[in-house]
């Protein structure tokens, strides 16, 4: 039986590229509902349209507030006075790679770890407030970082740093990086 191995690969390549084509194409139709949602510059305003067509829940939404936590808020990893209600830690590796063929060093991250956290939280303009029960699906919260500290990696004996001089990889150090969204 002669298999003809010219016609596999081409036949995997096209369903690659259109199972690519396919996942393009979702993410655009949401990036495009996400900028077309309906905007409203306060809670107030938007609960208002709400009991004008009598609509209990919307999909879809762009709403500016204060943010409040439903319950207890997420405290901070890393700072003791400072409570959210989304979160993510993350820790970095940096490290420093011998190319052979560029014939020098090359530096290079890798995520280590990702933690993240969230609870339910309201909306408030001060008058009238709205909650968010799935904060996972809310597009965009903003998040600052709060904590951000590189530590470098301690290389007390020089036979350590001679070995991982020869075998071309170096851990330069690990950073700690926590976003949050402040309550």
């Amino acid at each position: 039986m002669d298999v003809r191995w010219d016609i596999i690969v081409a036949a995997s390549s096209a369903g690659l590229c259109a199972g690519c084509a396919y996942l393009l194409h979702q993410r655009n139709n949401h990036l495009s509902a996400v900028s077309q949602a309906t905007s409203f510059p306060t809670v107030s305003r938007l609960i208002d349209y709400l009991d004008e067509l009598d609509i209990k829940e919307i999909e879809l939404v762009s709403v500016t507030g204060k943010v409040a936590a439903v319950g207890g808020a997420i405290k901070s990893k890393y700072l003791d006075n400072l409570e959210g209600v989304l979160s993510e830690q993350q820790v970095i590796e940096h490290r420093s790679e011998w190319s052979s063929a560029l014939q020098r060093w090359l530096d290079s991250e890798s995520l280590i770890s990702l933690a993240t956290n969230q609870i339910p939280f309201s909306l408030t303009d001060g008058v009238k407030c709205i909650s968010v029960f799935s904060p996972n699906l809310s597009y965009q919260s903003p998040t600052q970082i709060v904590y951000d500290k590189f530590e470098p990696k301690d290389e007390t004996s020089a036979v350590r740093h001679l070995v991982n001089y020869v075998v071309g990889s170096q851990v330069k150090g690990h950073q700690y990086l926590e976003k949050t969204t402040a309550c």
